[in-house]
């Protein structure tokens, strides 16, 4: 339920290497770019349970018991990841989280790029990361049910 969040970005040369078409292909993994948010918005986790036991105990020895059990999960929270742009982030009022001359890299190094095309690179190329990236929060929403018996010797 937390507000803040925080924005990530990997300094790794094969990370910024990457091209937007293979981080939609990883549905935003796989690149240098991540984002968590919290939501103050979220509903407490409810669930309605019965639970019913029986236990016999023996005589200093040990004991055996049987209960069932039923949760009826009214509100979960679940995970909502989703591939966002890095560059015009449309769940920030259109924040842009690039600086030139920080986020993108002289190649020290010749090198391939990080994606299926291998298009390779020089010493002296200039290396911009890609835009796309993920962003992971949480929202209300999951709802099932529970229900066992449970033996115990």
């Amino acid at each position: 339920m937390q507000v803040s969040g925080f924005v990530k970005f990997n300094q790794n040369i094969a990370l910024i290497a990457t091209t937007n078409d293979f981080i939609a292909a990883n549905e935003g993994g796989g690149g240098p770019w991540s984002k968590v948010a919290g939501n103050p918005t979220l509903q407490p986790r409810e669930s309605n349970n019965f639970d019913w036991a029986f236990e016999y105990y023996f005589d200093g020895e040990g004991y055996v018991s049987a209960a069932l059990f039923y949760k009826d999960l009214v509100n979960w929270t679940r995970q909502n990841d989703q591939i966002i742009d890095f560059t015009n982030d449309s769940t920030a009022d259109g924040a842009n989280y690039f600086i030139p001359g920080f986020h993108d890299r002289i190649a020290n190094a010749d090198g391939n790029f990080n994606d299926d095309s291998g298009a390779p690179y020089a010493i002296g190329d200039c290396i911009a990361p890609p835009d796309l990236g993920r962003f992971s929060s949480f929202e209300d929403g999951n709802q099932g049910s529970v229900s066992g018996l449970e033996f115990r010797v």
